[in-house]
């Protein structure tokens, strides 16, 4: 056992299991509306997080990259804790709202450390082509620890408090700093590539620098930011369809044991189905996903939510490898920053025009309009790329 733990990869993944072993996850909207919030002022809530992090996003990946990603591991630990701490003793809006600011900077700081830190130890060891493997094991890993901790945050909040969750969240997020401690400096950025400006052109270069970044760049992005905008409907569908709420928190951890499933087999998909098609699956199973969630009004619709799961287990693990193979090594954790960056910014624009079309024309509208932009959108970047691959092979 303490042999495989000296595994920095082993390290890693019992620390960011530790991070996301929230017990406050499947009863944080309960917990906000008991406090007088009202659910505009949750949306409100989590658009001025979003806001928080996409402003943190590239200086924090910028950090991870002159520095390593051991100090963002280091201090996002500890910025959960104090996140927390102000959490347990708050019952007002503007105080939730100091403790999701202070939380942004530790989800900034981890966002895409943990990725570039998978892959930079790999490409050190000559087998980077495992990336999608073993990023998919651990955050199958990560999957399976919050999932554990939502079960047991429902026998919380049901038997003490719903406040009593958030305060218990402190332990394992502690302990997650001394996991932090422990790990190896992977990689060091050389004296000569301290520039920040240079850091950042290198990052956007590897995203934006050839017609195949921009390709999986945007198809992610749409993807992730979409997927974000579902995840918010999630609760009001469940409702609508009459799925009592006593199942809401299994139903939250069957979701999360699906993407862990996803993720832990990603690769395996990858290498049988090649990056292309698996790129291909990912995209139709979410539009086909989402386009049935917002059909189907019985109470059996969120099964097909079960595939929107698997396309959440997937989607980081494949297409981060075809992004980061164009990445120099200084610059992935910056990259991958940016990638989170745009994501949350689409999210943050998209979710006030997506909340009013759900007032407007209900839910199931509102998950179907989802679903068919994405599937338009796709179509769209894959037929641009391939007008500009035809009009440079007529050049040639």
């Amino acid at each position: 056992m303490k042999k495989n733990f000296d595994n920095p990869l082993v390290k890693l993944a019992v620390y960011l299991g530790l991070v996301w072993f929230t017990f406050w996850q499947p009863v944080i909207v309960i917990f906000w509306l008991k406090n007088g919030l009202t659910m505009a002022d949750v949306m409100l809530l989590k658009s001025i997080h979003g806001i928080a992090v996409l402003l943190l996003e590239i200086p924090t990946g910028i950090i991870t990259d002159r520095y390593g990603a051991k100090i963002s591991f280091v201090f996002a630990s500890a910025i959960y804790v104090l996140s927390l701490v102000v959490y347990s003793f708050g019952h007002s809006f503007y105080i939730f709202l100091i403790a999701e600011i202070i939380a942004a900077f530790g989800t900034a700081l981890v966002s895409g450390s943990d990725s570039a830190y998978v892959y930079t130890f790999l490409d050190n060891q000559g087998n980077a082509e495992m990336f999608s493997e073993v990023i998919g094991k651990i955050h199958s890993f990560r999957l399976f620890s919050q999932t554990v901790a939502g079960i047991l945050g429902g026998i919380i909040a049901h038997y003490f408090s719903l406040r009593l969750t958030l305060t218990l969240t402190i332990i394992p997020n502690a302990l997650s700093f001394f996991i932090a401690l422990k790990l190896p400096q992977i990689k060091a950025l050389p004296k000569k590539e301290k520039g920040l400006f240079l850091i950042f052109g290198k990052g956007a270069k590897g995203l934006f620098g050839n017609p195949s970044s921009i390709r999986f760049s945007l198809n992610y992005i749409l993807i992730a930011a979409s997927g974000l905008l579902l995840f918010w409907l999630y609760q009001p569908y469940l409702k609508k369809i009459g799925v009592p709420i006593i199942y809401f928190g299994i139903l939250t951890g069957t979701f999360n044991l699906t993407a862990m499933f996803f993720s832990s087999v990603s690769g395996k998909i990858k290498k049988f189905l090649g990056a292309n098609f698996s790129i291909l699956l990912i995209n139709i199973m979410f539009v086909l996903s989402a386009f049935l969630t917002g059909t189907i009004s019985s109470s059996f619709g969120f099964a097909f939510i079960f595939g929107l799961q698997a396309v959440r287990g997937m989607q980081s693990p494949v297409f981060y490898e075809q992004i980061l193979n164009n990445v120099q090594p200084e610059s992935r954790a910056t990259a991958i920053s940016m990638l989170n960056m745009l994501t949350r910014f689409s999210f943050i624009v998209a979710a006030p025009v997506l909340g009013k079309i759900v007032d407007k024309r209900g839910i199931f509208y509102g998950i179907n309009i989802t679903a068919l932009f994405v599937g338009f959108a796709v179509v769209f970047i894959y037929i641009s790329a391939l007008n500009r691959l035809r009009s440079k092979n007529s050049r040639i």
